[in-house]
């Protein structure tokens, strides 16, 4: 090799060497635009946040508790009913029919009352006098004045007209028998006539009709579902990790999904004691502060549960939230180089989060983005 091809060789080494330097400082190396931030001590809502459907306490399956035909349906899904509003009814021609025969019955039997009770004074008259008439032949019977023959008459008729008395007396109570026996059947028939007709239990909306007019239910069968709007709630899926600390009458946000900019105000109505072995959730329902209308039955809804509010703790926005070697915390900038702070989080919200860890108020916490090339403990950084 002549001596100038080694001069050339050496320039480009040199050359190469510069190059990569140039390269390891400006490409590999993180890039000095990082920004930072120092945390803030403030007081932090805990959020519990959960995905869930619209659902209602209060859903009313109503049927008759007898069999029939349906002769009359008033409503519609999606109508307004009052509160013991008329929804349907059952055709009742043959129970029209018995209570009409059984109070029929009723008044021919206050009439045979009538007649025996007449007969009855009738018949206590006449025995009231044979009674008279047989103590005086008794005793004209002793002194010999009548014979044996007329006593014997006169006690014949007594005793005829005791017995027509008393069977007169028996005939009453077997007549007002009678009347107590209609009577409870005029009453079981006007129960029935009651079941035949189906009401509504509370002001709500009918959100379904399950038969037609004309079609024959059975008993309990539903024909309609009525749905009290003031029930209304959210039934939310909630982490069990994270569920322990929801309560009964905390605060809440419901997002539905279709009105996403249009947050409600509601609150914890009630927390299940069982979590869902597969999924691992516990439902929480959440209910609204005011009315909702329209709704849409299992709508998909987003709820936030104010679970508790961390008094002055040490805040920082999410954007400096970073993983390093499995680890959860943040970069900071100490003499221009990074390094890394493990955190322990304490909660979080879509803007910020609460931890508790070594990081100061004097101290510069990066800013992670993208962009960026991995930070690594003691690699120098400019900002």
């Amino acid at each position: 090799m002549t001596y100038q091809k080694r001069v050339l060789s050496s320039i480009a080494l040199v050359l190469l060497v510069a190059l990569a330097v140039v390269f390891y400082q400006k490409v590999y190396l993180p890039k000095a635009t990082f920004q930072s931030v120092q945390l803030e001590e403030k007081d932090f809502s805990v959020w519990l946040r959960g995905i869930g459907e619209l659902d209602a306490q209060f859903v009313y399956d109503l049927g008759f508790p007898i069999t029939g035909r349906v002769m009359l349906l008033s409503v519609d899904q999606g109508d307004t009913v009052d509160q013991q509003q008329q929804l349907a009814q059952l055709d009742d021609t043959e129970l029209q029919a018995s209570l009409a025969e059984a109070e029929a019955i009723l008044t021919k039997t206050r009439l045979e009352i009538e007649s025996t009770q007449r007969e009855i004074a009738l018949n206590k008259e006449q025995y009231d006098l044979n009674r008279v008439t047989y103590d005086r032949y008794k005793k004209m019977l002793n002194t010999h004045n009548v014979s044996q023959e007329q006593f014997d008459q006169v006690k014949s008729a007594m005793l005829k007209s005791k017995i027509s008395l008393e069977t007169a007396k028996i005939k009453l109570a077997l007549s007002k028998s009678e009347v107590s026996r209609v009577e409870q059947s005029i009453k079981v028939v006007q129960a029935k006539l009651n079941y035949t007709r189906l009401y509504s239990p509370v002001s709500g909306l009918v959100i379904e009709r399950l038969v037609e007019k004309g079609q024959s239910v059975a008993a309990a069968q539903p024909v309609v579902k009525v749905l009290d709007p003031s029930s209304l709630w959210i039934r939310a899926y909630i982490d069990e990790r994270i569920s322990g600390a929801i309560k009964v009458g905390q605060s809440a946000t419901i997002t539905l999904r279709s009105m996403p900019d249009t947050p409600f105000e509601g609150q914890v109505k009630r927390v299940d004691f069982q979590s869902d072995r597969v999924t691992q959730e516990r439902v929480v329902y959440v209910g609204f502060n005011q009315p909702l209308r329209p709704f849409f039955l299992n709508e998909q809804a987003e709820v936030s549960i104010l679970a508790e509010t961390l008094s002055q703790a040490k805040t920082l926005p999410m954007n400096t939230f970073a993983t390093y070697k499995k680890q959860s915390g943040v970069w900071v900038n100490r003499n221009s180089e990074a390094f890394f702070i493990p955190l322990s989080i304490l909660a979080t919200d879509s803007d910020r989060f609460a931890f508790e860890g070594e990081v100061s108020s004097d101290d510069r916490v990066l800013v992670m983005e993208k962009n960026k090339k991995p930070l690594f403990d003691g690699v120098s950084i400019r900002s």
